[in-house]
């Protein structure tokens, strides 16, 4: 990784910049730019400044491009973008062209790992708009609809850093005859930090 992008990673993540500086050095940039994928979606999905109706159509043109098709984001979205306050996020959005030809030059395998995860991300960020958007305060309707949105926006990223793992580290990694087992133990890691997530904010959730 370049030093931008380092600096990047600093300004918008919490922990997870702390942990990516630890890993493998052959997971580093596929992991890395994962996230600045996900966040960038994040971002997408927390513009509290645009309309629910925005923010899906912004997150659908974003979907668009994951999936390769054309990568053109609205005046809508620009505007938006000098409207941030967080200057990490600024940066971050006004290069998402960079992230996503970066994305496109990836190896196949592990391509298809980013676009699993952060397809899965997005569906989740989508329900939770189309779910709660410009309502009153709700909870989810049930426990396994629960279940399900934190594993679209936490659980498929456990399971992504264990494919990836195995993608670039193969058996320095662990034996293949464990990635089943593996695969489920990072699962419920991510849905587990993901429950941690919403009763952190939850105060400052219910407030907004």
């Amino acid at each position: 990784m370049h030093e931008e992008e380092k600096q990047l990673l600093r300004s918008v993540s919490r922990s997870f910049y702390l942990s990516l500086i630890v890993l493998p050095e052959a997971m580093r940039w596929p992991t890395a730019l994962a996230y600045l994928l996900a966040r960038l979606s994040d971002t997408i999905a927390d513009a509290g400044e645009a309309t629910t109706k925005a923010r899906l159509g912004w997150l659908a043109a974003f979907e668009s491009a994951i999936k390769g098709e054309d990568w053109s984001p609205e005046k809508s979205w620009e505007s938006w973008q000098t409207s941030l306050s967080h200057e990490g996020e600024k940066q971050l959005v006004g290069s998402a062209d960079r992230w996503i030809e970066a994305y496109r030059a990836l190896p196949e395998e592990t391509r298809s790992h980013l676009f699993e995860v952060i397809l899965t991300v997005i569906e989740g960020q989508r329900w939770d708009l189309t779910y709660f958007g410009d309502k009153e305060f709700r909870a989810c309707p049930d426990a396994e609809q629960l279940d399900r949105y934190t594993f679209q926006v936490a659980g498929v990223v456990g399971q992504f850093w264990t494919k990836i793992a195995y993608s670039e580290l193969g058996k320095k990694f662990a034996d293949p005859d464990d990635a089943s087992d593996l695969l489920i133990r990072g699962k419920k890691l991510g849905k587990a930090l993901q429950l941690i997530n919403i009763l952190r904010d939850y105060g400052e959730d219910l407030r907004a």
